[in-house]
C-alpha cells in the first residue's frame, strides 16, 4: 500500500468497520508499527502494518483466525488461566512439559482435532480450515509445572495428511503441504483416494505418473479444482508435496501455458533480427578482423588499455552498459551488455611484447572497421 503506517492502519481500519468488523482494544499503531485485532460474529482477524521498500510503502498482512474460543480449549486438571485474549491463550498447569504436551494431544484428538505436525512441545492440529498451535514451555518461577500457549490460524484450503507423517509444513502463500512419512507411495495414493473420496475427490489416473526423478498424481473435485500430489524417495522416506489449485487457477495457467506455446511458434518462425556491432580496429592490430563473434589480436604493447577504453566509449555512445570491468595497465577485462546481448574484451599487456587482445560476442554480431 503506498501510504505511511498511520495512514495505512487508517485505511484498513475503515474498509473493515464499514463491513461490519469491530476493532477490539489494544490497537498500537506508531511511524514503525502497527497493528490491532478486528472481530465479526467470533471470528477474528488481526492486521499487521510494517515498512517496506521504497520508503512510503506500508506491508499490510491481514490474517484469518478463525471463530474458536480459546477459553473453551482444554488445559488439563488444576490448570489456572494466566492470559486469554482473542488470538491466544496462556494457562498454567502443575504437570510437566512432557506430560502436559502428551495430555492435550490425547484430548484433542478425542475432541475432533487432527494432529497436523509439531515436535514434542510445539503441536498443531487442524479441525473446520483452523489451525491449532499449542506451544508447552517450563514454566518460570516462582511458577511451577509448565504453560500452555495456544493460538489459532485460518486456512484457505484443507489437505489432510496421514496420520503417521513427520515434519508437517502448510504453507498459506502457495496452498502446499509438505511432509515426511514412512508408508510407500503406493499406501499414501491409497491413503488419499478414501480420505479425499468424502469430499468428491477423485484421482486422473489409476497409478502414479513416473518422472526421472518424482512421481505424481493429480486429483480433481466437482468444482474443477485440482490437488497436485508430488512423491520423491528421500532417504528410505516419503516425502510428500500436495498442492491445491482452484479451478479459476487451473484455468488462468492453462491460458498462461497456451500464449507461451503461442508466442514460442511465432518466435521460432519469425525472421530474427541480428544485433550487429561495430568495432573500430585498433591501430597496428595484427590477427583475426573477419566479422563474426570473436576477434583476437595482438597490439603494440602499453596500448592495450587506450584501445580498451576506447572500445568502451564507443560502445557506450551506442547505448551498450558496463555490467562489469577492471582495467589495469597489465590486464583488465569489460563485460558490456545491451538487451540479450554481451559483449567482453580482455587483454593482457606485459610492456614488453606485443599485448593480446580479445573480443567476444554473443547474441550479437562485430562487425570491423
Amino acid at each position: 500500500m503506498k501510504a505511511g503506517l498511520k495512514p495505512a492502519f487508517g485505511q484498513v481500519k475503515k474498509q473493515l468497520t464499514e463491513r461490519g468488523w469491530q476493532e477490539e482494544s489494544g490497537s498500537s499503531v506508531t511511524d514503525d508499527y502497527a497493528s490491532g485485532v478486528f472481530t465479526k460474529n467470533g471470528y477474528h482477524t488481526s492486521v499487521t502494518i510494517m515498512p517496506s521498500t521504497p520508503p512510503g510503502i506500508a506491508d499490510v498482512r491481514l490474517q484469518q483466525h478463525g471463530n474458536i474460543d480459546l477459553a473453551t480449549l482444554p488445559a488439563g486438571p488444576d490448570s489456572k488461566p494466566l492470559y486469554v485474549g482473542p488470538l491466544s491463550a496462556i494457562y498454567n498447569t502443575p504437570n510437566s512439559a512432557e506430560k502436559a504436551a502428551d495430555w492435550i494431544r490425547d484430548t484433542l484428538t478425542k475432541a475432533g482435532w487432527e494432529p497436523y505436525g509439531g515436535r514434542v512441545n510445539l503441536q498443531e492440529f487442524r479441525n473446520r480450515g483452523v489451525i491449532l498451535t499449542t506451544l508447552v514451555t517450563d514454566a518460570v518461577a516462582p511458577s511451577k509445572g509448565s504453560n500452555i500457549q495456544y493460538s489459532t490460524r485460518m486456512v484457505s484450503v484443507e489437505i489432510p495428511a496421514p496420520p503417521d507423517a513427520e515434519q508437517i509444513q502448510f504453507a498459506d502463500d502457495s496452498n502446499q503441504l509438505s511432509f515426511d512419512a514412512k508408508p510407500d507411495a503406493d499406501a499414501i495414493a491409497e491413503f488419499y483416494r478414501k480420505s479425499l473420496a468424502k469430499y468428491s475427490w477423485k484421482a486422473t489416473t489409476e497409478n502414479w505418473i513416473q518422472d526421472k526423478f518424482s512421481k505424481s498424481m493429480i486429483f480433481r473435485n466437482e468444482a474443477g479444482d485440482l490437488l497436485l500430489m508430488e512423491h520423491k524417495d528421500i532417504d528410505g522416506m516419503s516425502r510428500l508435496f500436495v498442492r491445491h489449485q482452484t479451478a479459476a487457477a487451473v484455468e488462468e495457467e492453462g491460458k498462461r501455458f497456451q500464449a507461451a506455446k503461442e508466442k514460442a511458434m511465432k518466435d521460432k518462425d519469425a525472421p530474427k533480427d541480428v544485433l550487429r556491432v561495430k568495432i573500430a580496429i585498433p591501430k597496428g592490430a595484427k590477427g583475426d578482423t573477419k566479422s563474426g563473434t570473436t576477434a583476437r589480436w595482438t597490439v603494440p604493447n602499453g596500448s592495450a588499455i587506450k584501445f580498451a577504453k576506447a572500445i568502451r566509449q564507443a560502445l557506450e555512445e551506442e547505448g551498450w552498459k558496463e555490467a562489469s570491468g577492471t582495467l589495469d595497465p597489465l590486464a583488465g577485462v569489460l563485460l558490456l551488455e545491451k538487451k540479450d546481448a554481451t559483449i567482453t574484451i580482455d587483454y593482457t599487456d606485459t610492456g614488453f611484447l606485443p599485448a593480446e587482445f580479445n573480443i567476444r560476442a554473443s547474441q550479437c554480431e562485430l562487425e570491423f572497421k
